[in-house]
């Protein structure tokens, strides 16, 4: 599978970044694995139907702070909408 050579290219990085794919990578050379056909059904990583509720959630919250309702208690957004409106 290509995720062997994904893989191999990130073999000895250290960061962070690069564990998470490890991860990933490794998540989805199971599952082809345990393919009888080598393949991915989904076409998607193991971790994508979390990564999309997580971002859901922050999407909401951002929705939240930028609400006028919201805002109006927030004194920080609220002066910067005063400040651009005109005099």
């Amino acid at each position: 599978m290509v995720y062997r050579a994904a893989l191999t290219e990130i073999d000895g990085d250290p960061s962070k970044e690069a564990e998470i794919l490890r991860i990933e990578y490794r998540a989805l050379l199971m599952q082809g694995e345990a393919d009888p056909n080598g393949g991915i059904a989904t076409g998607e990583l193991p971790a994508d139907p979390l990564r999309r509720r997580a971002i859901g959630a922050a999407r909401g919250a951002l929705l939240a702070l930028a609400s006028p309702k919201t805002s109006a208690t927030m004194p920080f957004i609220s002066s910067r909408k005063s400040s651009t409106a005109p005099n």
